[in-house]
Protein backbone atom coordinates (compact mmCIF):
# COMPACT_ATOMS: atom_id res chain seq x y z
CA UNK A 1 0.00 0.00 0.00
CA UNK A 2 2.40 2.24 1.03
CA UNK A 3 4.82 1.69 -2.13
CA UNK A 4 1.98 2.33 -4.16
CA UNK A 5 1.61 5.40 -2.73
CA UNK A 6 5.64 6.35 -3.08
CA UNK A 7 5.09 5.51 -7.18
CA UNK A 8 1.97 7.16 -7.81
CA UNK A 9 3.66 10.81 -6.24
CA UNK A 10 7.07 10.20 -7.64
CA UNK A 11 5.03 9.47 -10.67
CA UNK A 12 2.74 12.74 -10.66
CA UNK A 13 5.63 14.81 -9.69
CA UNK A 14 7.95 13.85 -11.98
CA UNK A 15 5.69 13.07 -15.21
CA UNK A 16 3.85 16.77 -15.66
CA UNK A 17 7.90 18.39 -15.70
CA UNK A 18 8.96 15.85 -18.04
CA UNK A 19 6.47 16.73 -20.89
CA UNK A 20 6.57 20.61 -19.87
CA UNK A 21 10.38 20.86 -20.46
CA UNK A 22 10.53 18.44 -23.43
CA UNK A 23 7.34 20.24 -25.02
CA UNK A 24 9.22 23.64 -24.54
CA UNK A 25 12.76 22.60 -25.73
CA UNK A 26 11.31 20.38 -28.87
CA UNK A 27 8.39 22.04 -30.71
CA UNK A 28 9.56 23.66 -33.69
CA UNK A 29 8.85 27.22 -31.84
CA UNK A 30 10.34 28.98 -34.87
CA UNK A 31 8.02 28.01 -37.47
CA UNK A 32 5.58 28.33 -35.24
CA UNK A 33 6.34 32.07 -35.49
CA UNK A 34 6.94 32.23 -39.28
CA UNK A 35 3.33 31.19 -40.10
CA UNK A 36 2.01 33.80 -37.61
CA UNK A 37 -0.54 34.50 -35.29
CA UNK A 38 -2.94 33.64 -36.80
CA UNK A 39 -2.34 29.82 -36.76
CA UNK A 40 -1.49 30.21 -32.67
CA UNK A 41 -4.76 31.55 -31.89
CA UNK A 42 -6.61 28.82 -33.30
CA UNK A 43 -4.74 26.03 -32.03
CA UNK A 44 -5.80 28.20 -28.73
CA UNK A 45 -9.28 28.26 -29.44
CA UNK A 46 -9.47 24.11 -30.42
CA UNK A 47 -7.88 23.64 -27.28
CA UNK A 48 -10.46 26.23 -25.19
CA UNK A 49 -13.47 25.14 -27.44
CA UNK A 50 -12.72 21.43 -27.99
CA UNK A 51 -14.92 19.95 -24.57
CA UNK A 52 -17.48 22.57 -24.34
CA UNK A 53 -18.87 21.88 -27.62
CA UNK A 54 -18.45 18.24 -27.70
CA UNK A 55 -20.15 18.41 -24.36
CA UNK A 56 -22.78 20.29 -25.93
CA UNK A 57 -23.26 17.65 -28.37
CA UNK A 58 -23.40 15.08 -26.02
CA UNK A 59 -25.60 16.35 -24.24
CA UNK A 60 -28.21 16.76 -27.20
CA UNK A 61 -28.27 13.61 -28.34
CA UNK A 62 -28.87 11.97 -25.14
CA UNK A 63 -31.75 14.48 -24.35
CA UNK A 64 -30.50 16.36 -21.80
CA UNK A 65 -32.03 19.91 -21.99
CA UNK A 66 -29.78 22.80 -20.31
CA UNK A 67 -30.27 22.83 -16.59
CA UNK A 68 -32.29 19.87 -16.70
CA UNK A 69 -31.82 16.14 -16.00
CA UNK A 70 -32.80 13.40 -19.07
CA UNK A 71 -36.82 13.90 -20.01
CA UNK A 72 -38.72 11.91 -17.85
CA UNK A 73 -39.89 8.23 -19.46
CA UNK A 74 -43.27 8.63 -21.40
CA UNK A 75 -46.39 6.71 -19.33
CA UNK A 76 -47.27 3.81 -21.15
CA UNK A 77 -50.67 3.97 -22.05
CA UNK A 78 -54.09 2.52 -20.41
CA UNK A 79 -54.46 -1.53 -21.19
CA UNK A 80 -58.09 -2.10 -22.99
Amino acid sequence: MADENVQEAVSKLFTLPVFVLTGALLLPWSDWAARGWALGLFALAVLALRRPLTLLVLASFSGMTRGHGPSPARPSPPRS
